[in-house]
């Protein structure tokens, strides 16, 4: 378990290198809207820490199933609120939160959202997901399905 505390760590410092200024009009708390590009812009560990377990699920949902990731959402996150897709950096931030989740929650279903990021199957389309997430990501997989449980 100490190699999943140490990705953990790299996933959290890679998040934060990252990290994008965002230009909040109102308080979170106070809005109709799940304003997911500004919930990431304080890094993933903090959005992991904001989200509960059912948001975090739908929006793997989201990644799965709807294959689109929006700027902002319905309160309940039940349908988008804009046709703004997710930044680029928001789009990263949220790969590496669905790593944090595969690896705190021992899910193996945020894995695989956070592949379908890496490899651009969700729109917005080609949104390049940074190198050191990528190989973070193959650490994770390493981590949650090691080599001999395959045999």
């Amino acid at each position: 378990m100490d190699e999943a505390l140490v990705l953990v760590s790299r996933i959290i410092a890679v998040s934060e290198s990252t990290q994008r200024e965002a230009v909040r009009t109102t308080d979170p708390g106070e809005s109709a809207l799940f304003d997911l590009d500004a919930l990431l812009s304080g890094g993933a560990n903090l959005a992991f820490e904001q989200l509960s377990s059912s948001q975090l699920d739908r929006l793997r949902r989201k990644i799965e199933v709807a294959r689109k990731l929006h700027r902002a959402y319905e309160r309940d996150l039940s349908r988008p609120a804009t046709a703004t897709p997710l930044s680029a950096g928001g789009v990263n931030q949220l790969c590496a939160v669905m790593l944090l989740s595969a690896l705190r929650c021992q899910d193996p279903r945020f894995l695989n959202a956070a592949l379908k990021l890496i490899d651009g199957l969700i729109l917005p389309a080609a949104v390049p997901v940074s190198a050191e997430l990528i190989s973070l990501a193959q650490s994770t997989l390493n981590i949650l399905v090691p080599s001999e449980r395959c045999l």
